[in-house]
């Protein structure tokens, strides 16, 4: 299965496995474009990455920095947060295989409300807000 590299992620697929790919803010921001471009090639190899990356610690944490940078375009952000409200679906349980860590928890909590706060966009808010109630859900009465 082909796999992007940050620097070849807008230029088509490269054959490399996924710890090859490490996990930081600028090789997020090559896979969210490719994963969100017009090439069926760089959706789905952009995709299958973003897939490889959702149980590594900070995935998570790095979707709502991407989210919250007004200066990246709006088609990124919005597949960020979107992959931030279904992620919290599948890993904010304590019990989830390969759950979010508290201190990413802890620091997603932090920035949520102050997103919404800020975002002017409705349609890039209202995801923001349910990814704070579906955190609410999850969260309330316990932690």
């Amino acid at each position: 299965m082909p796999y992007l590299t940050s620097g070849q992620a807008m230029n088509g697929a490269v054959e490399l496995p996924p710890e090859a790919n490490p996990l930081n803010e600028q090789t997020l921001y090559h896979i969210l474009s490719a994963a969100s471009s017009s090439d069926q090639q760089q959706i789905s190899t952009g995709s299958q990455q973003l897939q490889n990356w959702e149980k590594q610690p900070g995935y998570y944490s790095s979707l709502q920095s991407v989210f919250i940078d007004h200066s990246l375009p709006w088609e990124l952000r919005y597949l960020a947060i979107i992959q931030l409200k279904n992620g919290i679906d599948k890993y904010w349980r304590k019990t989830a295989s390969n759950a979010i860590t508290k201190d990413e928890k802890a620091l997603i909590r932090s920035r949520t409300l102050q997103c919404g706060i800020n975002e002017a966009d409705r349609r890039l808010g209202l995801q923001n807000a349910l990814v704070i109630a579906k955190i609410a859900r999850f969260e309330y009465p316990h932690d």
